[in-house]
């Protein structure tokens, strides 16, 4: 995909606790001549975004600090929503059409925290290849 030198480069964040998962990827997008900018944790992302606008974000889903979607308090016995939870409905929704599976993972969650108030920042984003 090699970027053409007079077009300015695609910019890419890559958010991911793991060094090595950063150092791969990053060097991948460098040599086709992205500019790539890390941050190792949730916070850190943040503040990259109050900075700077990127074409495309690469987020790790289980961020240490910003668990959002997981970390919602809720259900029947007040419990976190939790991974397994969270991976069995995207593996249920997977199929649907992209609205209707933000339609199903919001409702879920409005269901799951009931009357408790919003225990984290949640984003879910959704890549049809």
């Amino acid at each position: 995909m090699n970027v053409e030198k007079n077009i300015n480069p695609p910019s890419v964040l890559i958010v991911d606790d793991n060094v090595k998962n950063l150092q791969v990827l990053g060097g991948f997008l460098q040599k086709e001549g992205m500019l790539v900018e890390f941050a190792l944790d949730g916070m850190s992302a943040l503040n990259w975004l109050e900075k700077k606008k990127f074409d495309l974000i690469l987020l790790d889903i289980m961020m240490p600090g910003i668990d959002g979607y997981f970390d919602q308090f809720g259900g029947p016995e007040t419990k976190k929503f939790m991974r397994k939870r969270f991976m069995e409905l995207l593996y249920k929704n997977y199929q649907l059409p992209l609205p209707m599976q933000k339609e199903a993972l919001s409702e879920t969650h409005i269901q799951w925290k009931g009357n408790i108030e919003q225990t984290d920042d949640i984003v879910v984003m959704g890549i049809r290849f």
